[in-house]
């Protein structure tokens, strides 16, 4: 998708794709979006972190302006359409990194995704820092600090420019990286079942890496970046 910023009048490309596993999932593809059918993903268990790393060793992120991967539950959990996302980014032009998760209340509720994430997923803090301490970088769940609405991020529902995608990219693969040579009862923690909707039936491994978003943010100010919530806050009343 090309849009023309609103004070620069610059085009821009924007390239989403938006992931899917079932037929029946289409039904819920945003057209201005790129279906990606992910029903081969080589790992399950890393969800869509797997096509992210794809994404950047192959320089996908290289093709747009900004890249993105969102899935078919995209309208369910957010209620934003393409066309919404698109406005949302010419309205507010130049940023490396666009966020447009929701969830306002967990702003006012909880501390950081990391609080958050303890009370529902419980040992995540833990294994979090295990694994940034392992992979030899800053990040520390105690050190991220308040995530405020400006600096929320979920289900990995962003775009990103190069600079952005460059930084993150080495990341997740240092931490992919560094899961792989773990020994196995130490690596086989971050895909033991944790509760989730009330089932045990879904990893640890996407709470961890959907909050890497709001921990780089808070570790790396050298991002800009803004968020759906931001640029509407009236949301929040």
């Amino acid at each position: 998708m090309k849009i023309e910023s609103s004070t620069t009048k610059q085009a821009v490309t924007i390239k989403i794709y938006q992931t899917y596993y079932l037929n029946e999932h289409q039904d819920f593809l945003d057209p201005k979006f790129h279906p990606l059918d992910v029903s081969n993903n080589p790992k399950n268990e890393h969800y869509e972190i797997e096509y992210l790393k794809s994404f950047f060793l192959s320089q996908e992120f290289l093709t747009a302006d900004y890249l993105g991967l969102v899935s078919w539950k995209l309208a369910d959990k957010t209620r934003l359409t393409a066309n919404e996302i698109f406005q949302f980014v010419q309205n507010s032009p130049g940023k490396d990194l666009y966020i447009f998760s929701k969830y306002p209340h967990i702003a006012k509720q909880d501390f950081n995704v990391w609080t958050h994430g303890e009370q529902r997923h419980p040992g995540i803090c833990a294994l979090a820092d295990n694994l940034f301490e392992k992979a030899a970088l800053p990040f520390r769940t105690s050190t991220t600090g308040r995530n405020d609405i400006d600096s929320l991020s979920w289900c990995n529902f962003w775009v990103g420019n190069a600079k952005f995608w460059s930084y993150y990219g080495e990341v997740l693969i240092k931490l992919l990286k560094t899961i792989d040579h773990m020994p196995e009862d130490e690596r086989q923690k971050y895909y033991d079942s944790t509760l989730h909707y009330g089932e045990y039936k879904t990893p640890m491994f996407p709470f961890i890496f959907e909050r890497l978003i709001s921990t780089i943010l808070k570790h790396n100010p050298n991002f800009s970046h803004i968020t759906f919530l931001q640029a509407n806050c009236d949301i929040l009343k």
